[in-house]
């Protein structure tokens, strides 16, 4: 079968395209190692067949059968997959869905049982598989499904998951660029830390080019609020270097790489250091010196 490519959010455009003009498959392998960003298309597609608002509870669905390996075992067994015979027996006026996660960890007569179901569907039933590749496919179900490739997430994904979160696009492009370097966990893809970051970052380092001596105070007013973890902490000093990186490369003077080139060494010191307060202190009054004094000597100090 023909496959989708998915990039820069193709793939949720193509499905609600299909759904609303009637042309979507009954039955769709999707694959990739990415079960996040899958379970995020299905989300959308599933909502769009049930219009169903809230995104967070689709799968709660009463016509939707949502089949996956039980805990602490390795496979789906056809007593797993019997349950579909409950939704899918029958005809029904409401679109049915059976979403069948980890497909290439059913056993074999689990992945037989459900061949009925592909085969022979009745109008507005639907069943989406999921696999990381089609090794532990059976042929027969390959046969009778439309292949689809989901792309790992990507800075895309986290734009469009905080601006469906409400976040403001600036802040939002800002996230997504520093994934590139350092990739946020799912708790900070949030429009209040997003935002946080961009306008505190932005702040500081306006600070210290402007040769304001409250860049030092600002450490611990404002920067401390936002880098409790490491993981903050990492993607605050991507911040950083983004922020600096592009300063120079809109004016490439010697203060400018000497300032990011202090950066760079205090982020290495980082992996070491024990106070992260005391290090971003003392980078604000080494940047305050460089850009104080033509031969970086020292003005600003404790």
């Amino acid at each position: 079968m023909s496959e989708l490519i998915s990039e820069r959010g193709y793939l949720p455009k193509t499905f609600k395209r299909l759904v609303r003009t009637g042309k979507l498959n009954h039955a769709y392998l999707f694959l990739g190692n990415d079960l996040k960003s899958i379970t995020d298309l299905l989300t959308e597609i599933c909502r769009e067949i049930l219009a169903e608002k809230n995104f967070q509870t689709v799968f709660n669905d009463p016509n939707i059968v949502l089949v996956q390996p039980d805990q602490n075992k390795k496979s789906i067994s056809i007593e797993q997959t019997r349950q579909l015979k409950d939704l899918f027996f029958q005809r029904s006026d409401k679109p049915r869905i059976a979403l069948i996660f980890k497909a290439d960890q059913m056993t074999e007569p689990a992945a037989n049982s459900i061949l009925k179901f592909i085969e022979e569907p009745f109008e507005n039933q639907y069943i989406f598989l999921t696999a990381k590749s089609v090794n532990q496919i059976l042929p027969t179900i390959l046969s009778r499904v439309q292949q689809v490739k989901v792309a790992s997430r990507s800075g895309d994904r986290i734009k469009e998951t905080l601006s469906l979160k409400g976040c403001d696009s600036r802040s939002a492009d800002f996230l997504a660029e520093l994934s590139q370097a350092q990739w946020p966990s799912e708790d900070l893809i949030e429009p209040t830390f997003a935002k946080e970051l961009y306008q505190l970052s932005h702040k500081w380092i306006d600070l210290i080019f402007d040769k304001n001596p409250l860049a030092f105070p600002f450490v611990q007013t404002e920067l401390t609020d936002i880098i409790t973890d490491k993981n903050k902490l990492s993607i605050f000093f991507a911040a950083i270097e983004n922020i600096l990186s592009k300063k120079l490369a809109g004016r490439p003077d010697l203060k400018h790489a000497r300032v990011l080139e202090k950066w760079l060494l205090y982020r290495n010191q980082a992996k070491y250091n024990l106070s992260h307060q005391l290090l971003l202190e003392d980078f604000s009054l080494s940047a305050l010196n460089i850009l104080e004094r033509d031969d970086g000597t020292k003005e600003f100090s404790r």
